[in-house]
């Protein structure tokens, strides 16, 4: 039952939300799908929780079922009205089961096997999965922040509200939120809950997943991406270089909000990058909606979104005014995409992001 309501999760949240993400984004990602259905595929739970956030802020109080429903409505008008882009979700999601069959060709010659097709990738990929997968469900959650999140998400759950006050406590469990970050990654967890309201069966495996799930889409990314300039071998190395550096191997093999911060804060940059060579509106609705759920996500995020945006100015090719507007439309982006969570915690909450919080 639990593994079952994980599937439905992630099916959910992954494939659902991804196929909406890669119908919105896929002209303007990059020009390989099989890229494009990755970042996509991470960016679904990401959307789910920024329209969650606007429903608890907005329409506080209702039931599991209304949110639900709302997201799966959003959701489906989107990928209805970009629907031309299904067939292609669907045949990158087929080009991967054609490299996932290939490791099971071990008839082939040993060089065929392990240089001609992605198998070496694969199977370091698969590994590394199936390690994450086994330190983040069969042992339990330590450090304060991955459990901080995890009361956070439930009180949002519990309470079906977001309120900004100076001084966040949860006097049904003795909670005080001192406001450090965004609630992108505790809203995965109201998420869950809402889920596991519908089933009357209660299960995190979801949450605890998110890491190696994270973690599994960054080291595809990054093999994809590198062959795609160079070869299969230097696909292989670049997997090497992550994976045997102690801190990345951790970061995205034990619950915490690491893999799921570096895959928006990588992609952010990246949209950049394609925003600079070809300045278009797409292109800016993409980098502002990653940069913006970014920042929503970690504090730090923030100061980083800021510093793309004065990228974003100065090394754009347009005119003074020009560059003032794009600027402009920028954050103003930045902020409906998730920014807004920090503005309003300036002005109602605890202020953290630029004061000191005020502790009980």
């Amino acid at each position: 039952m639990a593994f079952a309501l994980f599937l439905l999760k992630s099916c959910f949240f992954f494939l659902f939300g991804g196929s909406v993400c890669f119908a919105l984004f896929n002209k303007v990602l990059s020009k390989s799908s099989k890229v494009n259905v990755l970042i996509s595929l991470g960016l679904g739970p990401v959307f789910a929780s920024l329209i969650l956030y606007y429903l608890l802020v907005l329409m506080p109080g209702l039931s599991s079922v209304f949110y639900l429903s709302v997201i799966t409505l959003v959701w489906g008008v989107l990928l209805y009205w970009k629907r031309t882009q299904i067939p292609a979700f669907f045949g990158a999601l087929y080009a991967y089961k054609k490299d996932f069959v290939n490791l099971l060709s071990i008839n082939k010659g040993l060089n065929t096997y392990l240089f001609q097709t992605n198998n070496v990738a694969l199977l370091l990929v698969l590994g590394v999965f199936a390690f994450g997968f086994y330190n983040c469900v069969m042992t339990a959650i330590i450090g304060h922040d991955p459990l901080e999140y995890m009361v956070q998400g439930k009180y949002f759950f519990e309470q079906k509200e977001i309120i900004y006050q100076k001084h966040n406590f949860h006097p049904s469990n003795g909670f005080y939120y001192v406001g450090l970050h965004g609630w992108s990654f505790p809203l995965q967890v109201t998420l869950e809950y809402l889920f596991d309201d519908l089933s009357f069966a209660g299960y995190d495996l979801y949450f605890r997943l998110l890491t190696p799930l994270y973690g599994t889409i960054l080291l595809l990314l990054t093999y994809y991406a590198v062959k795609l300039k160079a070869n299969v071998e230097w696909g292989v190395a670049a997997i090497c270089m992550l994976v045997f550096a102690k801190g990345f191997f951790i970061g995205i093999n034990y619950v915490h909000i690491d893999a799921y911060r570096i895959f928006l804060i990588v992609l952010a940059i990246y949209c950049l990058i394609q925003f600079v060579k070809q300045n278009t509106t797409e292109r800016l609705l993409l980098l502002s909606f990653v940069a913006g759920n970014a920042a929503f996500t970690h504090s730090l995020s923030v100061f980083i979104a800021f510093f793309i945006g004065l990228a974003l100015v100065f090394f754009t090719k347009r005119t003074l005014w020009k560059k003032i507007q794009l600027g402009l439309s920028y954050a103003f982006l930045l902020i409906a995409f998730g920014g807004i969570h920090y503005l309003l915690d300036i002005l109602f909450g605890t202020g953290w992001l630029f004061g000191n919080i005020d502790f009980y």
